[in-house]
């Protein structure tokens, strides 16, 4: 495992956007990657909160460090309005994002196993980040845990929606934790450090 590191990026990480599309039917998918490792944030904190419901996103904060972990509900694509409505109603400042907010999505350019954090940039590709990056710019974190590669042939858009085959959930599910571990040590760090990490 490794990793590149840059100067220090000092900050007290709020909240952390775990992207993914709601209902049963998209558990299990790549494109729901991040709302599990929302799950598991909240897991490894032995807490209990339970998420609960505002307009456009679930939240539950987190007892050790009262980090807040906030799913939108909004569908992938508009995730955007999800975060403009969190920042606006917690008040937080566009300019303030980049200290105090991490977004966690897949991406399907990357090989599972590969876990990368930038600090700002482009979408990528990536319809959920381009959602954000339009209601409130792009100097944000994010956190992009590889689900690739998509099989020669497929199209992108149905690979993102189809849920893991049975001989790579348990990969998945140990990428999972590796990622909330990742965020774990930026919490306690307060710090986000940019680098590739492999699994």
């Amino acid at each position: 495992m490794g990793k590149s590191i840059a100067p220090d990026n000092n900050t007290v990480l709020k909240y952390v956007i775990c992207l993914g599309n709601p209902g049963a039917a998209y558990s299990g998918t790549p494109h729901n990657i991040g709302y599990e490792v929302g799950d598991a944030l909240l897991s490894s904190d032995g807490s209990t909160e339970e998420f609960k419901k505002h307009r456009l996103y679930l939240a539950a904060r987190r007892k050790k460090d009262s980090v807040t972990v906030v799913k939108p509900i909004t569908f992938m694509n508009l995730s955007g309005e999800a975060v403009l409505s969190l920042i606006t109603q917690k008040k937080i400042r566009v300019e303030d994002l980049a200290s105090s907010m991490l977004v966690v999505c897949d991406d399907f350019s990357l090989p599972l196993g590969r876990i990368r954090c930038r600090l700002s940039g482009s979408d990528g590709g990536h319809k959920g980040l381009r959602s954000i990056i339009s209601l409130v710019g792009e100097n944000f974190p994010r956190l992009r845990i590889g689900v690739g590669p998509i099989p020669e042939g497929e199209d992108p858009s149905d690979f993102v929606l189809r849920k893991f085959s049975a001989g790579l959930v348990k990969k998945k599910n140990i990428i999972v934790r590796s990622a909330a571990g990742i965020i774990e040590d930026f919490i306690s760090s307060k710090k986000i450090i940019p680098g590739t990490w492999d699994f």
